[in-house]
């Protein structure tokens, strides 16, 4: 059974799957960025998913990138632009 359907018969809030956001462990904090980027809506928690893409595990950045393009396509853009800029 794959990931996203185990989570989907938990029913889990996504205030739960942002609440793993600020685990230490890089491999969480991944694991939740790739589940909220199959969630429908994320409501108020996209500026959390911005600020993992400065998290210090490029494996972290790169879930975030993902799940903002998902989310935030303008945002995404953007943060593309600024980054082949630098």
């Amino acid at each position: 059974m794959a990931l996203l359907e185990v989570v989907s018969l938990m029913r889990l809030d996504v205030r739960q799957i942002v609440g793993f956001l600020r685990d230490p462990r890089w491999y969480v904090v991944r694991n939740a960025l790739l589940l909220l980027r199959h969630v429908k809506s994320i409501g108020d928690s996209i500026h959390l998913i911005k600020l993992m893409c400065e998290h210090p595990d490029e494996r972290v950045q790169q879930a975030a990138l993902s799940t903002l393009k998902r989310h935030d396509p303008i945002a995404y853009a953007a943060r593309r632009r600024s980054s082949i800029a630098a």
